[in-house]
């Protein structure tokens, strides 16, 4: 884990053992949100500057291969990454 070694241990924990809650909240969700996301989304906080909601998003719609359709600005951040539509 690349932020662990960037000395965000403590940040980076804190963000694990939060979707861990979340994750566990949403036992019935229709899209599995998993280890690999969960990595991919942490990256994405750290690089991008964007909230763990939206990057958890952002992981998932790139596993998915998804458009992620929103009036949030703070997705225009993360554009290259995946297809953003404003409705």
């Amino acid at each position: 884990m690349e932020m662990m070694k960037k000395g965000y241990k403590d940040r980076v924990e804190g963000y694990l053992n939060f979707i861990k809650l979340i994750k566990n909240e949403m036992k019935n969700s229709i899209i599995d949100v998993n280890k690999d996301d969960i990595l991919k989304a942490i990256d994405i906080i750290f690089e991008r500057e964007i909230n763990v909601g939206d990057a958890i998003n952002v992981a998932t719609a790139r596993k998915m291969n998804v458009t992620i359709v929103s009036n949030d600005k703070d997705y225009d951040r993360v554009k290259d990454l995946v297809e953003v539509i404003r409705p």
